[in-house]
C-alpha cells in the first residue's frame, strides 16, 4: 500500500485498557520517524492501569513515547528493550554529548539488548531512575549507563559486553567505560560478566535524529 495509507502503529495509538497485563510489541516504528518530515505531534498517551510487563523487540521508538507509555504504567515491574533504537529530536548545533534520562519507578527487571541511543560516536549518556530494580541485563558494547541513585535491592545482574577485537587492550575509552558500567553494580549479589569479541562491534553506534 501507499505510504500515505499506511496505519500509524504507535504506543500512543493504542486503547487504553484497564485489564492489559503483558504488552509486546515487535518491528515496528512511528510514522514521523518513517516520514522523518512535518512537525512534532503532541501525545496523549492511554492509560494501562494494570500493565505489569512492557516488550518492545526491534522498534524505534521516540524517548518521550517511551517515557510516556512507563509512566502511563503505574504497575510496570518488567521492561524488556530488545534491538529498540530510540530516536532523538534533531539539534542544530548538536553538543558533543546527550543526556538522556529515563524513569522507571516501579520497575524490578529490566533489559537492555542492543539498545541504541548513544550517538554516531557513542558518546550519549544514559541516566536510568530505577530505585526498585533487582535484575538487571543488558548486552551490548560498553556505554556510558548510570543510576540516578544505585538501586539497593538489586540482586542479579547479566552483562554481556561486545568489545571489537582489534581494540582489546589498545582502547583506553573503552576500558574507562567498562570499570564505569560495572561500579553501577557493586552492591549486587550476583554479577554476571561474558565478552564476546566481533568485528561488527564498534564503540558508535547511529542514534536516529528526525525532524518533529
Amino acid at each position: 500500500r501507499h505510504q500515505e495509507e499506511m496505519y500509524d502503529l504507535s504506543i500512543p495509538n493504542l486503547s487504553s485498557s484497564p485489564v492489559l497485563r503483558v504488552l509486546h510489541l515487535s518491528q515496528w516504528a512511528p510514522m514521523e520517524t518513517v516520514r522523518e518530515l512535518g512537525p512534532r505531534r503532541s501525545y496523549r498517551t492511554p492509560s494501562f492501569p494494570r500493565l505489569v510487563e512492557l516488550r518492545l523487540h526491534l522498534c524505534w521508538v521516540l524517548l518521550h513515547v517511551l517515557q510516556g507509555a512507563i509512566d502511563a504504567a503505574p504497575l510496570l515491574a518488567i521492561l524488556q528493550l530488545d534491538g529498540v533504537d530510540i530516536c532523538l529530536r534533531p539539534m542544530k548545533d548538536p553538543p558533543a554529548t546527550r543526556s538522556l534520562h529515563l524513569r522507571c519507578p516501579k520497575v524490578t527487571s529490566l533489559v537492555l539488548v542492543d539498545f541504541k541511543c548513544w550517538g554516531r560516536q557513542g558518546k550519549n549518556t544514559m541516566e536510568l531512575d530505577a530505585p526498585l530494580l533487582r535484575c538487571f541485563a543488558y548486552k551490548g558494547p560498553p556505554r556510558s549507563l548510570s543510576f540516578k541513585l544505585r538501586p539497593p535491592d538489586i540482586t542479579r545482574v547479566d552483562l554481556s559486553f561486545q568489545v571489537p577485537a582489534a581494540q582489546v587492550g589498545t582502547d583506553d575509552r573503552m576500558c574507562r567505560l567498562f570499570w564505569k558500567f560495572i561500579h553501577n553494580f557493586s552492591g549486587a549479589n550476583t554479577v554476571s560478566l561474558n565478552f564476546e569479541l566481533s568485528d561488527s562491534a564498534y564503540l558508535g553506534d547511529y542514534c536516529y535524529e528526525i525532524a518533529l
